[in-house]
């Protein structure tokens, strides 16, 4: 949920939805309301709501719920429902969690990262949106880029001050 902090969720995920499973929607995930960090908002429905976004609840089937029993012996709860959704139902996982992605690629699910996303949105704003929306994310919702991340280069320079990468 790292692309909510970013202030500007609408517009990279506009013409994408989100499915979110029972663990994901249970998870008590907060973000700060601002930059200076005095205020937190819970990421939930109804802020996702608010916001604009596409997305749906999913019940998970009787087949999810078994390969996300299996899937949990290698990540948590809220990554294993969400790749066998992905596994189920031949959608894209969105995750930044480098295990989860690293088993998906075994499972044969393709991932996709918060931010290969925000690239993609790149091509239609200007390089200002894109350093408030990157310096957003990493105030709001502590982002740190993983080290092996093939974006983290890309991250550096949009963010043109990044010196504790």
């Amino acid at each position: 949920m790292n692309i909510v902090a970013t202030g500007r969720a609408a517009d990279i995920l506009e013409t994408r939805g989100l499915l979110l499973t029972p663990a994901v929607l249970g998870e008590s995930i907060y973000i700060y309301g601002d930059d200076a960090r005095e205020s937190r908002l819970r990421i939930d429905e109804e802020l996702l709501a608010q916001l604009k976004l596409r997305f749906r609840a999913v019940s998970l089937t009787d087949e999810e719920i078994a390969l996300a029993v299996r899937y949990s012996e290698q990540v948590d709860d809220g990554e294993a429902q969400t790749l066998a959704v992905g596994a189920t139902q031949r959608v894209v996982v969105l995750t930044d969690d480098g295990r989860a992605i690293r088993y998906a690629a075994t499972l044969g699910i393709t991932t996709t990262t918060t931010l290969d996303i925000i690239k993609a949105w790149t091509a239609h704003v200007e390089p200002a949106q894109v350093r408030l929306a990157l310096r957003a994310m990493r105030s709001r919702a502590n982002y740190a880029v993983p080290r092996q991340h093939a974006l983290r280069e890309w991250y550096a320079e949009h963010l043109e001050d990044a010196i504790d990468l």
